[in-house]
């Protein structure tokens, strides 16, 4: 085999892992649905992450994981996984010819009725520059705007549990990326929200 052959048949063995990964996680996630604990969304993070490490690598997609608190949230585990995962899909789709991700995890407050404390989860990623010209990527909303799925599941399960989900993006001279801003109250889960079923199709 030649060798860019022999690269390619490597590509797709890698993602061919990582789908069988996210989707082992989202039949996981179906059997364990009713399963709410205390937990660390860092932990969760690191854990969402694992299967996109061979593909950023592949792609040149540097990352830098910030976790600024140890507080843990009521949650359900494999459903707040599965937000991390679609959400971080869509944000490396947009990058095709590489950059940097940073993923930030931090207390926070966010006003609705009234203030609300709870932990925040903000994913943002930066394309390169290819001499001093922006590669030509496609927004996250783009992406989940095409296939519906993405947005609908994060919204879908961020909700569930009582939360917010900010997606924006920017282009400009010096900078085009997009940043997923997830906020998850303390408040956490209704009793209803912790009976009711949210679909997580896979990543």
């Amino acid at each position: 085999l030649c060798e860019a052959t022999r690269q390619y048949l490597e590509l797709a063995d890698r993602e061919v892992s990582r789908l069988a990964a996210v989707a082992a996680r989202s039949v996981r996630s179906h059997e364990q649905r009713a399963a709410t604990r205390s937990a660390s969304l860092s932990k969760i993070m690191e854990s969402a992450l694992k299967p996109y490490a061979p593909r950023m690598q592949a792609l040149a997609i540097h990352l830098k994981l910030q976790c600024r608190t140890t507080k843990k949230l009521y949650c359900n585990v494999e459903d707040v996984e599965q937000a991390f995962l679609h959400a971080l899909s869509s944000v490396i789709d947009a990058m095709p010819a590489g950059g940097r991700v940073q993923v930030r995890i931090r207390l926070a407050q966010a006003w609705q009725r009234e203030a609300t404390s709870g932990i925040k989860v903000v994913i943002a990623a930066a394309a390169e520059f290819s001499g001093g010209v922006p590669v030509s990527v496609a927004s996250a909303e783009d992406r989940l705007g095409s296939s519906g799925l993405g947005l609908w599941v994060v919204k879908g399960i961020v909700h569930k549990h009582n939360g917010s989900v900010a997606i924006r993006s920017r282009t400009t001279a010096r900078f085009h990326g997009t940043v997923f801003i997830l906020f998850f109250p303390f408040s956490g889960l209704s009793d209803r929200a912790r009976r009711e079923v949210v679909p997580c199709p896979p990543a």
